[in-house]
């Protein structure tokens, strides 16, 4: 799954949270080096299972945290 706002939503909403990688690994089950990875931008390719499990410990909706427009959402299911 090809991400491009994941990084940059991840590091706004821990910033507000106060929250820091290793607590964020421990509330998420994402491992250390993934999240690393995802807020530096290392890969732009993720599992959807890791995104999921990013939404869930954050409690944000998936395409909240990916910016991506439901419009194009509805005219892809179309």
């Amino acid at each position: 799954m090809e991400i491009l706002n994941l990084g940059k939503n991840l590091r706004r909403i821990l910033k507000q949270r106060k929250l820091v990688v290793r607590e964020f690994s421990e509330l998420s089950g994402v491992s250390t080096q993934t999240i690393d990875n995802i807020l530096n931008y290392r890969r732009n390719d993720y599992r959807l299972s890791t995104v999921i499990s990013i939404s869930n410990a954050l409690g944000v909706d998936i395409d909240d945290l990916l910016e991506r427009k439901k419009e194009f959402i509805r005219k892809k299911s179309n």
